[in-house]
């Protein structure tokens, strides 16, 4: 079996197109497979950077079809040839030297694609003539005898992701395989427990051109099997198995419980072969009824795991721009902030096989959701056909990686059905089509082809249960989106006891250096249209000044505002995140929204595009430890418990201090305290009532033989407190060609003291955080290159509570 690469560069043909200032038809262009028409137009200085001001709103209103095509020489061998295609963006027409040979209509999946009679001797022409989704789904919708509502216009009516911009493209490899009759088009590897032994299941998808007897084998350090196997015409899978003592091998954990064991598999069949990794590890998601409702708790190798982590929306709008260092940068930066699991959004698309690698490398759980969102689907017998071989394709492709745990059928696909008008009306109806959709096609191909748990919608409270207040009832999963849709004070977050809150959330400008890369000088404003456009939610600015207005006292300058957006927003998904965490075992597993963005912009992320840490993700790492205090103010009083979700037991002491802003000592206690393993103590509550919680601050001090832990809090909203000028001062000192130290002092109590590194990319070792007198902070800059002294010194920007409200 042989590979032919049609990569590298092809030419782009207009062959449709909107009346636009931009383009015409017969225009042509060089363009770069894999790649996309935006960024052809880009490169040929047609367009500007989509991510400039609005042009993203202009760009996108260039709807047009469009030809990829290239020539290449070719010779007949007297093999069978087939044309291998994944992630072709979205509808096209495939011709070779003008005939055709196939066809695409949806993006999630892979096609194989017979060419043997239509290539010649010498030089050919490959053809994708490709029709505007936009244009296509504009006209699906037209076509329906009802409407099929959605968050997100047509765009549910065609299989591509739903966040990406408008465009065509094709974002794998094209190839043609030589073969003498077998193309295997898919693989996979799975393990199971059985008694004292693990069961290694390796599956081989082939397509066959005539029935042929091969064998397959699989090599693995602790054994090999093989198996004669009979092949038939046409395309079926195939299986071996093999069987392995459990103590010959080690088991894959998650990050924070163990070490990742990774092991490959090669599977070979006729003159095929592929090296795959898996692992040895027991994932069960526990969905019984316990203390009043149905839990949702992972299980991994026998050991409940609490979920800690954010939902992940994807990597760029331009797929293009998908990059293997970038999928490392941002799950990296996951495992360091004490992130465990990752809920990989149904909006998006099924990523790329690194990012699968990754996680398993890195130990991060994915919840997957399966590609719906938010919408109502169509059900007719092309479309359900085609998502079943979407889900076949896909599920058999990344069955193998031990780091997915869950396949989750959509994301809110019941909760929608009560969000528009015509689905409240008509609910049967919807019901009816969401039914044959999510059970009839989705749920049943994901138990045909793979043993993971099915959660059928997020929110839900499980299996063939259709509770919709989750978190109420106290089952299943939740979203929880008052704070930031309702607009209610961050407390309420102690009102809802979810068992799982797998999606919540709360908006936060971005930093200067991000702004810059948007927006020029003259639209520093954050209500200027262009810091508007830039904003996920139509009224998203808005509440982030309201909420700044209820908080703080009105910041005075641009930067400043920029900096008090992020310190609420971390401050909002703490308050949850230490609450819930401090229910455990009631409450097992907390998912914000969101890692990461797409583009540079104002959103939910802890984490702005291009991998700046905003400061949620600096708290996380904090509120996530395995081991840290957890306190939060309720009702008049500051409650303080401790969680330990390591095996080991430990213990030491914890010291509550109270202090006023100018330094005085007030009220302290000291605890002997003994953590026992996987549990969450209680040390004390303190009433507030003698306390002027406007003059005065807490923190705790948790000390162990391992662990040193500090958290403070602030005990009345920021804007009521009479905080005294800590008069801040840094000094930057270099330790090595990428790593600086920079010693943070005050002369008062300094509060959200915030450290931003500008342009220069890399993170800092601790951010966010409280400077006393007494305890001045040294925190390390890790940069991603090496950095020059003088120049970070001239980008740093050095924030606290009290200037930031001047």
């Amino acid at each position: 079996m042989d590979t032919i690469s049609l990569d590298g560069k092809w030419r782009l043909g207009v062959t449709r197109c909107d009346k636009n200032e931009f383009i015409r038809v017969g225009d042509e262009f060089d363009i770069t497979i894999p790649g996309e028409a935006h960024l052809a137009l880009e490169e040929a200085k047609v367009i500007e950077n989509p991510y400039w001001g609005t042009n993203e709103e202009i760009y996108s209103s260039i709807e047009a079809d469009y030809t990829i095509s290239r020539k290449f020489d070719y010779r007949k061998s007297g093999r069978r040839a087939v044309l291998a295609l994944s992630f072709v963006d979205t509808i096209s027409r495939i011709t070779l030297n003008g005939e055709f040979v196939g066809e695409t209509d949806n993006e999630f999946r892979a096609y194989f694609l017979d060419i043997t009679d239509r290539l010649r001797d010498g030089e050919n022409e490959i053809v994708f003539s490709f029709r505007s989704a936009a244009t296509e789904a504009r006209e699906r919708a037209a076509a329906l005898p009802f409407p099929l509502p959605s968050e997100r216009g047509d765009r549910s009516l065609v299989r591509r992701c739903q966040n990406s911009i408008s465009t065509v493209g094709i974002y794998d490899p094209v190839n043609i395989i030589e073969t003498d009759n077998l193309v295997v088009t898919n693989s996979a590897v799975t393990i199971r427990e059985s008694g004292e032994e693990w069961i290694i299941t390796a599956e081989v998808e082939v397509d066959a051109a005539r029935d042929e007897d091969a064998v397959f084998r699989v090599h693995f350090a602790k054994g090999d099997g093989e198996e004669t196997l009979h092949l038939e015409k046409g395309r079926k899978i195939y299986s071996t198995t093999l069987t392995v003592a459990q103590d010959e091998v080690e088991r894959w954990w998650p990050v924070g419980y163990g070490i990742q064991h990774l092991y490959n598999f090669t599977l070979t069949l006729g003159d095929w072969s592929r090296t795959l990794k898996s692992a040895f590890r027991t994932i069960e998601v526990r969905n019984n009824i316990t203390m009043g409702g149905r839990e949702l708790t992972f299980v991994v190798n026998g050991r409940e795991i609490f979920a800690k982590g954010a939902i992940w929306t994807g990597l760029d709008s331009r797929t293009s721009k998908i990059t293997m260092r970038r999928y490392e940068k941002l799950l990296e930066s996951m495992a360091m902030a004490n992130m465990n699991m990752v809920r990989l959004w149904g909006g998006g698309a099924y990523e790329k096989d690194e990012f699968y690698s990754e996680c398993d490398r890195l130990g991060i759980l994915v919840w997957h959701d399966l590609m719906f969102a938010n919408a109502t689907y169509r059900t007719d017998s092309a479309f359900l056909e085609s998502v079943e071989a979407e889900l076949r394709y896909q599920i058999m492709r990344l069955k193998s990686h031990p780091s997915i745990a869950l396949w989750c059928g959509n994301s809110r696909g019941l909760e929608v059905l009560s969000s528009f008008r015509e689905s409240i009306e008509n609910r049967d109806r919807y019901l009816v089509f969401y039914d044959r959709l999510n059970s009839g096609v989705v749920e049943r191909v994901v138990r045909e082809c793979d043993d993971r748990a099915f959660w059928p919608t997020s929110p839900s409270a499980g299996t063939n249960d259709y509770t919709s207040k989750c978190a109420e009832e106290g089952s299943g999963d939740a979203h929880f989106w008052s704070l930031w849709k309702d607009d209610k004070e961050f407390e309420y977050s102690y009102e809802t006891k979810p068992r799982f809150c797998s999606e919540f959330g709360y908006e936060s400008f971005p930093s200067l250096s991000t702004v810059r890369q948007f927006a020029p000088e003259k639209d520093y404003n954050v209500t200027c249209p262009t810091f508007e456009y830039h904003q996920a939610e139509e009224d998203g600015n808005s509440r982030i000044i309201g909420s700044i207005a209820r908080h703080f006292r009105f910041p005075g300058t641009f930067e400043n505002t920029l900096y008090l957006s992020q310190v609420q927003q971390a401050v909002a998904i703490e308050r949850a995140v230490t609450y819930w965490r401090s229910l455990m075992p009631y409450c097992m597993g907390t998912l914000f929204w969101q890692l990461s963005d797409l583009w540079p912009c104002t959103s939910y992320s802890s984490i702005e595009y291009g991998g700046k840490w905003k400061l949620l993700h600096y708290a996380a790492r904090r509120f996530f430890s395995p081991v840290t205090p957890l306190l939060y103010v309720n009702d008049g009083r500051l409650h303080v418990y401790i969680i330990n979700e390591t095996d080991a037991e430990d213990e030491g002491e914890i010291a509550i201090k109270f202090r006023t802003f100018g330094g005085k000592k007030k009220e302290s206690k000291v605890y002997s305290v003994k953590l026992p393993p996987r549990k969450v103590i209680k040390v004390d509550d303190f009433s507030l009532s003698r306390v002027d919680t406007r003059t005065t601050f807490a923190y705790a001090r948790l000390s162990t033989k391992d662990t040193i832990r500090e958290r403070t809090i602030l005990l009345d909203k920021p804007k009521l407190l009479e905080l005294e000028d800590p008069k801040v001062k840094v000094d930057v000192r270099k330790l090595s060609a990428r790593t600086l130290n920079i010693q943070i002092t005050s002369e008062r109590p300094a509060f959200l003291v915030s450290l931003d590194n500008g342009s220069i990319g890399g993170i800092f070792s601790d951010n966010f955080i409280a400077v006393r007198p007494t305890a001045q902070k040294n925190v390390l800059f890790n940069a991603d290159e090496d950095v020059d002294v003088e120049e970070f010194r001239k980008e740093l920007r050095v924030f606290d509570l009290y200037s930031a409200m001047r």
